[in-house]
């Protein structure tokens, strides 16, 4: 159950299913907990932030070595229910 405060108001009681509530000082501990397994490829960045990165001179060793990056991260997150955010995604 969560319930949102805002300027000294609280909003009505609602139910959270799934997770943390927004805001909390738990949710970025637990998340990372939750990483301890990410593909050796993949690196936390910031909070539920992840980044990929291949350095090379060669345009595609740097394409296979991010492609390899992502089906790792698909192979991780469909073993762990995680859904990714592909809208947020940038290369």
């Amino acid at each position: 159950m969560a319930k949102v405060k805002v300027n000294g108001h609280f909003g009505e009681w609602i139910e959270s299913l799934f997770g943390t509530s927004a805001g909390i000082n738990l949710g970025p501990l637990l998340f990372i907990m939750y990483l301890h397994d990410i593909p050796q490829r993949i690196f936390p960045k910031f909070a539920d932030d992840l980044v990929a990165i291949a350095v090379d001179s060669d345009l595609k060793k740097i394409t296979s070595e991010l492609q390899l990056c992502v089906d790792d991260l698909v192979n991780w997150s469909c073993k762990w229910g995680m859904v990714l955010n592909v809208s947020k995604t940038h290369v």
